[in-house]
Protein backbone atom coordinates (compact mmCIF):
# COMPACT_ATOMS: atom_id res chain seq x y z
CA UNK A 1 0.00 0.00 0.00
CA UNK A 2 1.08 3.65 -0.48
CA UNK A 3 -0.73 5.22 1.83
CA UNK A 4 0.51 6.99 5.00
CA UNK A 5 -0.75 5.57 7.91
CA UNK A 6 -1.05 8.66 10.34
CA UNK A 7 -3.51 10.19 12.71
CA UNK A 8 -4.75 13.23 11.77
CA UNK A 9 -7.53 15.84 12.50
CA UNK A 10 -10.31 15.43 10.10
CA UNK A 11 -9.74 19.24 8.71
CA UNK A 12 -6.11 17.87 7.74
CA UNK A 13 -7.21 14.96 5.74
CA UNK A 14 -9.40 17.04 3.11
CA UNK A 15 -7.99 17.09 0.05
CA UNK A 16 -8.47 20.94 -0.44
CA UNK A 17 -6.17 21.13 2.05
CA UNK A 18 -3.17 19.14 0.74
CA UNK A 19 -4.08 21.16 -2.61
CA UNK A 20 -3.57 24.59 -0.61
CA UNK A 21 -0.29 22.72 1.01
CA UNK A 22 1.26 22.14 -2.76
CA UNK A 23 0.39 25.80 -3.42
CA UNK A 24 1.98 27.51 -0.41
CA UNK A 25 4.97 24.72 -0.05
CA UNK A 26 6.24 23.81 -3.89
CA UNK A 27 4.73 26.84 -6.00
CA UNK A 28 6.22 29.60 -4.72
CA UNK A 29 9.64 28.20 -5.39
CA UNK A 30 8.99 26.96 -8.74
CA UNK A 31 7.35 30.24 -9.66
CA UNK A 32 10.40 32.26 -8.41
CA UNK A 33 13.14 29.83 -10.65
CA UNK A 34 11.11 29.99 -13.63
CA UNK A 35 11.11 33.91 -13.27
CA UNK A 36 14.69 34.31 -12.82
CA UNK A 37 15.50 32.37 -15.70
CA UNK A 38 12.75 34.78 -17.71
CA UNK A 39 15.15 37.40 -16.41
CA UNK A 40 18.55 36.10 -18.12
CA UNK A 41 20.35 36.08 -15.15
CA UNK A 42 23.26 32.97 -15.98
CA UNK A 43 24.16 30.68 -12.96
CA UNK A 44 27.25 32.37 -10.63
CA UNK A 45 28.59 30.51 -7.92
CA UNK A 46 27.50 33.52 -5.76
CA UNK A 47 24.08 33.06 -6.68
CA UNK A 48 23.83 29.49 -6.12
CA UNK A 49 25.64 29.26 -2.83
CA UNK A 50 23.28 32.10 -1.59
CA UNK A 51 20.77 29.95 -2.78
CA UNK A 52 21.45 27.05 -1.47
CA UNK A 53 22.49 28.75 2.37
CA UNK A 54 19.47 30.93 2.55
CA UNK A 55 17.08 30.34 0.29
CA UNK A 56 16.67 27.02 0.25
CA UNK A 57 17.32 27.12 4.02
CA UNK A 58 13.68 29.26 4.53
CA UNK A 59 12.54 26.85 1.80
CA UNK A 60 13.00 23.77 3.52
CA UNK A 61 12.03 25.43 7.13
CA UNK A 62 8.74 26.59 5.43
CA UNK A 63 7.83 23.21 3.98
CA UNK A 64 8.67 21.05 7.01
CA UNK A 65 6.35 23.77 9.06
CA UNK A 66 3.10 23.49 6.49
CA UNK A 67 4.01 19.50 6.64
CA UNK A 68 3.66 19.55 10.45
CA UNK A 69 1.22 22.16 11.42
CA UNK A 70 -1.28 22.49 7.94
CA UNK A 71 -1.05 18.13 6.96
CA UNK A 72 -0.56 17.11 10.25
CA UNK A 73 2.49 14.78 9.28
CA UNK A 74 5.30 14.44 10.67
CA UNK A 75 8.83 14.65 8.61
CA UNK A 76 9.65 10.89 8.84
CA UNK A 77 6.43 10.07 7.68
CA UNK A 78 7.91 11.18 4.60
CA UNK A 79 9.48 7.90 4.21
CA UNK A 80 6.42 5.77 2.84
CA UNK A 81 8.21 2.39 3.85
CA UNK A 82 10.71 1.54 6.57
CA UNK A 83 14.40 1.31 5.90
CA UNK A 84 17.39 1.43 7.19
CA UNK A 85 20.50 3.86 6.82
CA UNK A 86 22.84 1.40 4.84
CA UNK A 87 19.64 0.11 2.76
CA UNK A 88 19.42 3.84 1.55
CA UNK A 89 22.81 4.62 1.06
CA UNK A 90 22.88 1.06 -1.06
CA UNK A 91 19.34 2.20 -2.64
CA UNK A 92 20.34 5.78 -3.43
CA UNK A 93 24.13 4.26 -5.30
CA UNK A 94 22.45 1.90 -7.54
CA UNK A 95 19.65 4.77 -8.61
CA UNK A 96 22.38 6.94 -9.37
CA UNK A 97 23.67 4.01 -11.60
CA UNK A 98 20.44 4.23 -13.33
CA UNK A 99 19.84 8.05 -13.54
CA UNK A 100 23.41 8.32 -15.35
CA UNK A 101 23.19 5.50 -17.61
CA UNK A 102 19.49 7.01 -18.92
CA UNK A 103 21.43 9.73 -19.30
CA UNK A 104 24.63 9.19 -21.31
CA UNK A 105 21.99 6.80 -23.24
CA UNK A 106 19.20 8.99 -24.21
CA UNK A 107 21.47 12.30 -24.47
CA UNK A 108 22.48 11.82 -27.75
CA UNK A 109 19.28 11.43 -29.17
CA UNK A 110 17.57 14.48 -27.22
CA UNK A 111 20.08 16.50 -28.74
CA UNK A 112 18.92 15.76 -32.07
CA UNK A 113 15.24 17.01 -31.16
CA UNK A 114 16.27 19.78 -28.64
CA UNK A 115 18.89 22.41 -28.43
CA UNK A 116 21.00 22.53 -25.51
CA UNK A 117 22.57 25.70 -24.08
CA UNK A 118 26.55 26.26 -23.92
CA UNK A 119 27.92 26.69 -20.94
CA UNK A 120 28.41 30.11 -21.09
CA UNK A 121 24.72 30.79 -22.31
CA UNK A 122 23.77 28.56 -19.09
CA UNK A 123 26.43 30.21 -16.74
CA UNK A 124 27.85 26.60 -15.81
CA UNK A 125 31.22 27.46 -17.80
CA UNK A 126 31.38 30.64 -15.42
CA UNK A 127 30.76 28.52 -12.32
CA UNK A 128 33.14 25.02 -13.79
CA UNK A 129 36.19 28.02 -13.62
CA UNK A 130 35.29 29.50 -10.12
CA UNK A 131 35.26 26.13 -8.43
CA UNK A 132 38.57 24.81 -10.32
CA UNK A 133 40.41 28.05 -9.21
CA UNK A 134 38.67 28.09 -5.51
CA UNK A 135 39.36 25.13 -3.46
CA UNK A 136 37.79 26.30 -0.27
CA UNK A 137 34.48 27.17 -2.28
CA UNK A 138 34.61 23.93 -4.13
CA UNK A 139 34.76 22.36 -1.24
CA UNK A 140 31.72 24.49 0.35
CA UNK A 141 29.73 23.84 -2.70
CA UNK A 142 30.29 20.26 -3.65
CA UNK A 143 29.47 19.56 0.52
CA UNK A 144 27.10 21.10 2.20
CA UNK A 145 25.69 23.64 -0.50
CA UNK A 146 25.41 20.72 -2.95
CA UNK A 147 24.30 17.52 -0.56
CA UNK A 148 21.28 20.34 1.59
CA UNK A 149 20.77 23.15 -0.35
CA UNK A 150 19.99 20.89 -3.93
CA UNK A 151 19.62 17.57 -3.38
CA UNK A 152 18.07 17.95 0.16
CA UNK A 153 15.80 20.77 -0.96
CA UNK A 154 14.42 19.12 -4.61
CA UNK A 155 14.24 15.75 -3.54
CA UNK A 156 11.81 17.37 -0.53
CA UNK A 157 9.73 19.37 -2.58
CA UNK A 158 9.51 16.30 -4.98
CA UNK A 159 8.83 14.03 -1.85
CA UNK A 160 6.60 16.96 -0.50
CA UNK A 161 4.20 17.18 -3.84
CA UNK A 162 3.95 13.51 -4.80
CA UNK A 163 2.47 12.71 -0.93
CA UNK A 164 0.18 15.75 -0.84
CA UNK A 165 -0.92 14.15 -4.62
CA UNK A 166 -1.64 10.77 -2.97
CA UNK A 167 -3.57 12.72 -0.22
CA UNK A 168 -6.26 13.86 -2.78
CA UNK A 169 -6.02 10.76 -4.15
CA UNK A 170 -4.54 7.35 -4.26
CA UNK A 171 -5.42 5.49 -7.64
CA UNK A 172 -2.65 4.41 -10.22
CA UNK A 173 -3.61 6.52 -12.82
CA UNK A 174 -3.70 9.81 -10.52
CA UNK A 175 -0.45 8.79 -8.72
CA UNK A 176 1.09 8.43 -12.01
CA UNK A 177 -0.09 12.01 -13.62
CA UNK A 178 1.06 13.59 -10.17
CA UNK A 179 4.43 11.60 -10.90
CA UNK A 180 4.49 13.15 -14.34
CA UNK A 181 3.95 16.50 -13.30
CA UNK A 182 6.33 16.31 -10.65
CA UNK A 183 9.07 15.63 -13.28
CA UNK A 184 7.90 18.20 -15.67
CA UNK A 185 8.07 20.92 -13.09
CA UNK A 186 11.38 20.10 -12.34
CA UNK A 187 12.82 19.80 -15.81
CA UNK A 188 11.06 23.40 -16.12
CA UNK A 189 13.10 24.27 -13.52
CA UNK A 190 16.22 23.82 -15.15
CA UNK A 191 15.39 25.23 -18.34
CA UNK A 192 18.49 27.54 -18.22
CA UNK A 193 20.21 24.04 -19.51
CA UNK A 194 17.75 24.28 -22.96
CA UNK A 195 15.23 22.62 -24.06
CA UNK A 196 17.62 19.52 -24.31
CA UNK A 197 18.90 19.68 -20.83
CA UNK A 198 15.39 20.24 -19.55
CA UNK A 199 14.20 17.32 -20.69
CA UNK A 200 16.83 15.08 -19.74
CA UNK A 201 16.60 16.26 -16.74
CA UNK A 202 12.70 15.75 -16.79
CA UNK A 203 13.50 11.90 -17.25
CA UNK A 204 15.56 11.83 -14.40
CA UNK A 205 12.34 13.19 -12.30
CA UNK A 206 10.53 10.73 -13.58
CA UNK A 207 13.22 7.91 -13.06
CA UNK A 208 13.05 9.21 -8.95
CA UNK A 209 9.46 9.52 -8.36
CA UNK A 210 8.88 6.11 -10.35
CA UNK A 211 11.74 4.76 -7.70
CA UNK A 212 9.91 6.80 -4.72
CA UNK A 213 6.44 5.73 -4.98
CA UNK A 214 8.38 1.85 -5.50
CA UNK A 215 10.82 2.60 -2.59
CA UNK A 216 9.36 5.00 -0.30
CA UNK A 217 12.51 6.48 0.70
CA UNK A 218 13.29 9.60 0.71
CA UNK A 219 16.96 9.78 2.00
CA UNK A 220 17.64 7.07 -1.29
CA UNK A 221 16.35 9.91 -3.50
CA UNK A 222 18.85 12.15 -2.17
CA UNK A 223 21.89 10.39 -1.74
CA UNK A 224 21.05 9.42 -5.11
CA UNK A 225 20.15 13.05 -6.37
CA UNK A 226 23.57 14.38 -4.75
CA UNK A 227 25.88 11.65 -6.14
CA UNK A 228 24.36 12.59 -9.70
CA UNK A 229 25.47 15.99 -9.78
CA UNK A 230 28.29 15.50 -7.79
CA UNK A 231 29.94 13.00 -10.21
CA UNK A 232 29.43 14.70 -12.99
CA UNK A 233 30.58 18.31 -11.60
CA UNK A 234 34.00 16.38 -10.47
CA UNK A 235 34.31 15.21 -14.03
CA UNK A 236 33.89 18.48 -15.38
CA UNK A 237 36.90 19.86 -12.91
CA UNK A 238 39.24 16.95 -13.24
CA UNK A 239 39.19 17.69 -17.11
CA UNK A 240 39.74 21.23 -16.49
CA UNK A 241 42.49 20.51 -13.54
CA UNK A 242 43.93 17.83 -16.71
CA UNK A 243 43.32 20.80 -19.20
CA UNK A 244 41.00 19.17 -21.47
CA UNK A 245 38.79 21.74 -21.61
CA UNK A 246 38.93 25.16 -21.11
Amino acid sequence: MLAIDVIRKPWQQKAWIQGLAILLGYIPAFIMSIANQAGGQAITLQGILTYTTLGAGIMIIAILLLLWFLCGEKPKELNLKPGAWWKDLLGGTVLVGLGLLAKYALDPTIIKYFQRASNSESGLGNLFSELATNPLLMVLFLGPALLIGVAGLEELSRVFFITRWMRISSTKLWLGVGVLLSAVLFGLVHLYQGPAGAVSVALNGLIMGLWYLRFGRIFQLIVSHYLYDAVQFMMVLILIWNGTIQ
